[in-house]
């Protein structure tokens, strides 16, 4: 063979070899991208389940959800620096022609270890209220709580109270470390309401050590809050349990903050 022709062949075995590269590279690309956006995906995923607060921190805090709609109903669970429990449940009902002039609604307040345990009660949209001490049922009667019957102003939006209560049952503090406490509340499913929000609220400089969402199981998911701000020094996080199949319950464990004014529960609900 002349020096021309075996010349000639390494020209095109090496222009082979180039295609093929550049053949390799074409499909790699797109594969590699792929791949990089399922492994982007997994990590989110797993940034939601395991790490909510950076979850919520990286999307900026969460979108709100604070739409014009009824039947609504926003329970708000604050936890102050003293081991004191702020709840409050307020109802958003139809409004309109077919909405009764006045109508007396029953509303449950939070469970107590004992009735002196009511330190304040406050009522939104009343008329008039009376109310009686309970005994618990179910998963709470080691428990007693207060139901309040409540004759709603029709020229109100919202009705509801706002129960101030010390030694909560919700507040549990760890036995192996007492600068630890829990907050657990159960939150049950529905089909009337077209927007059920809990909110969870912490004094300001609280330190949020866990947060779990307990299955009737006792097994362990994701517990993530669709929202979390700073409202004013507070820390809240928002959940929507309007769609919840069967009863949950919320767990966040904590070092409590410092004492703070207290936050207007309309402006919480107002955030959500």
């Amino acid at each position: 063979m002349s020096k021309a022709s075996r010349s000639k062949r390494r020209r095109q075995s090496t222009a082979a070899r180039s295609d093929t590269s550049r053949q390799y590279v074409t499909i790699s690309i797109p594969i590699l991208v792929a791949m990089g956006i399922v492994l982007l995906v997994l990590l989110m995923m797993g940034i939601n389940l395991f790490l909510p607060d950076v979850s919520l921190i990286i999307r900026g805090g969460g979108d709100s959800r604070a739409k014009d709609i009824v039947p609504r109903n926003t329970d708000v669970w604050i936890v102050n620096a003293d081991g004191t429990l702020r709840f409050a449940t307020l109802f958003f009902p139809v409004r309109g022609e077919n909405a009764p002039t006045s109508e007396v609604y029953t509303v449950t307040g939070p469970l107590l270890r004992k009735a002196e345990d009511i330190l304040k009660v406050k009522t939104f949209g009343a008329l008039s209220a009376n109310s009686e001490i309970l005994p618990g049922t179910g998963g709470g009667s080691d428990y007693v709580y207060e139901q309040y019957w409540i004759e709603r102003d029709p020229k109100s939006a919202v009705y509801g109270v706002e129960v101030l209560t010390a030694n909560s049952p919700y507040i549990v503090i760890a036995a192996n470390d007492g600068r630890a406490s829990t907050l657990s509340v159960r939150t049950p499913s529905q089909d009337y309401y077209a927007q059920v929000i809990v909110a969870v609220v912490f004094a300001p400089k609280t330190r949020i050590i866990t947060i779990a969402y307990n299955g009737k199981s006792g097994k362990k998911t994701a517990l993530i809050p669709y929202r979390r701000i700073n409202l004013k020094g507070w820390l809240v996080y928002y959940f929507d349990t309007t769609s919840l199949e069967t009863d949950q319950s919320i767990e966040i464990r904590y070092s409590p903050g410092e004492a703070s004014s207290d936050l207007d529960i309309l402006e919480i609900d107002a955030n959500r």
